[in-house]
């Protein structure tokens, strides 16, 4: 019996031994630094951020259709003409280059309430 204690006594202190030994100290938190790691992590808390940024583009979309825009544009390239007309007069097919240009500026004045 003597035995069997003994023997029961030395594996509880093997084991708690065992387990002190893998205990690590635990650190302590203040309470801003815990609400900052608890809103940094937070899946709710990152959701919301997000739709908080989606909302604020969206705004940023509707107010961008009051203001005016410029639209530039041009072309180059060569133009043959071979038509009726030109073989009737006795002109022959010509071809030649051409370009064009263009700037329009527009600034909505009154949509009807539209722009969303």
């Amino acid at each position: 019996m003597k035995t069997r204690f003994k023997r029961w006594q030395s594996w509880t202190l093997l084991g708690l031994a065992a387990t002190l030994a893998m205990a690590q100290p635990g650190s302590a938190v203040n309470l801003p630094e815990a609400v900052s790691r608890a809103v940094t992590t937070n899946p709710e808390v990152l959701a919301a951020k997000e739709n908080r940024y989606a909302v604020e583009q969206s705004v940023a979309t509707a107010r961008s259709g009051y203001l005016p825009s410029v639209d530039v544009n041009t072309a180059l390239g060569r133009e043959y003409a071979d038509n009726p007309v030109g073989r009737a007069t006795g002109d022959q097919a010509v071809s030649q280059s051409r370009s064009e240009s263009g700037i329009k500026l527009n600034q909505m004045l009154f949509d009807g309430q539209a722009t969303k």
